[in-house]
């Protein structure tokens, strides 16, 4: 019925697995496990070959991408649905129960999305701005999230059905990080198939250092850059996404002229403090647009 499918680079799933393993074993349900491995480092191999006792475990030769390692596991299971988890999530108590239940009751869902929470302890200085952004931003109730369901797409964690994957795939013409989840809910926005999004979040297990969010960050709004290219409605898309909303249809030529030029001028000493711990989100939405900004003006986009 159920395959929980866990895509992993480069990070120690023993935790995530045993609790799933526990909830499991007082779970009368068809559930299955499978791990794909997106070339990981021998040493993180080793780790999570430890814990695949019971699961169906696969290596690949080298790092595919997260679109199409998704995309993978349809050719692994014949599982009606298909439960995608990030290798770094906590899960909490009940949590496959309560996407059984959900599906039980609603077999005719899609497309499931449980949400996402962070840890309440505020980590060290130095992971600051990741944990700010998203208890601010990301961490949603499902009845918020239903307002726009499409746009409030993660793939941190959700249920899908196997033909709704299939008939409608993550673009495996994105290979770099960041908003393939955008697009797979924008596309499946136009097939007139709406996510579905309850309250059965995970806790975001991996806080990154201000550093590697800032710089993840940057190669989110340059793969977004590349989306928007590949779009034959562009301004669809566009008022789909956020920053690009506020950027194209908010921001007149004026203020988008100004935020150029303030970002060539302050752009280090914003970098610099955003790293150092300033968790100010509206620094971070402006430097967010500044490099928008420059991305659209190196691809010719504007």
């Amino acid at each position: 019925m159920l395959a929980i499918c866990i895509p992993v680079y480069n990070y120690d799933i023993s935790s995530l697995i045993h609790s799933l393993k526990q909830e499991l074993i007082a779970l009368s349900a068809e559930v299955t496990i499978i791990i794909v491995d997106d070339g990981s480092s021998e040493k993180i191999k080793a780790i999570n070959k430890l814990v695949t006792e019971g699961c169906t475990y696969i290596e690949l030769n080298s790092n595919i991408g997260r679109a199409k390692i998704r995309n993978y596991f349809t050719l692994l299971t014949k599982a009606q649905y298909l439960l995608f988890l990030d290798c770094d999530v906590i899960v909490l108590p009940n949590f496959i129960k309560t996407y059984i239940n959900y599906i039980s009751l609603n077999p005719s869902s899609a497309v499931i999305c449980g949400g996402r929470i962070y840890p309440e302890k505020l980590p060290s200085k130095n992971q600051t701005l990741s944990h700010n952004y998203g208890i601010k931003r990301e961490s949603k109730t499902a009845i918020e999230r239903n307002k726009a369901p499409n746009d409030a797409f993660m793939t941190n964690n959700f249920v899908i059905k196997q033909e709704t994957l299939e008939n409608h795939p993550f673009n495996s013409n994105i290979t770099r990080y960041g908003h393939e989840d955008t697009l797979l809910g924008y596309d499946l926005k136009n097939a007139g198939i709406l996510i579905n999004h309850i309250e059965n979040p995970v806790i975001n297990g991996d806080i990154e250092s201000n550093s590697d969010y800032l710089q993840k960050s940057e190669i989110a709004l340059c793969n977004l850059v590349t989306i928007i290219n590949m779009q034959e409605n562009r301004n669809d898309f566009i008022k789909s996404v956020r920053i690009l909303d506020v950027y194209f249809n908010r921001l007149n030529a004026v203020f988008r002229f100004s935020i150029r030029i303030g970002f060539k001028l302050f752009k280090n000493h914003i970098s610099n403090a955003l790293k150092n711990g300033n968790t100010s989100l509206f620094l971070f939405d402006f430097y967010k647009l500044g490099i928008l900004d420059e991305q659209l003006a190196s691809s010719k986009t504007l």
